[in-house]
């Protein structure tokens, strides 16, 4: 995410190499992710385990998606660009913190993944507003 950030400021080549690298690995952690969290028992959930994955998923394809939009349409990217960019960053540190936090404290790991869902719907609104300019 930091990536995208950075290659929304000066289309930095370094920085596109590095998005592309990591959503790849990005994939692959998750796949991981799910196969272990299979049998994991969410406290709150008893029938089932907690799914934040949907979300992640968003977040990377959003990421990914921009970037190869910007070079596919060899456009400069703009303030809605910037934000969106900014927004997904967002959106993948209150991952983590769900991810960091959802053994000890699921509570607060909930908190975070609604976060991450309304940073994905801003995300949402601000390319809306983009397409109306």
């Amino acid at each position: 995410m930091e990536s995208l950030k950075s290659f929304m400021g000066k289309l930095d080549p370094e920085a596109a190499a590095i998005l592309i690298r990591s959503e790849k690995e990005a994939e692959e952690a998750r796949r991981i992710l799910i196969d272990e969290l299979k049998n994991f028992r969410h406290p709150l959930r008893p029938g089932g385990y907690i799914h934040p994955f949907p979300s992640i998923d968003n977040v990377l394809d959003y990421d990914y998606s921009t970037f190869t939009e910007m070079e596919i349409l060899k456009v400069e990217p703009t303030p809605f660009m910037q934000c969106i960019a900014i927004l997904l960053r967002d959106a993948a540190y209150e991952i983590c913190m769900a991810m960091y936090q959802l053994n000890e404290h699921p509570i607060v790991s909930s908190d975070h993944a609604q976060r991450t869902k309304a940073l994905i719907n801003r995300v949402e609104d601000v390319y809306r507003e983009a397409m109306q300019t």
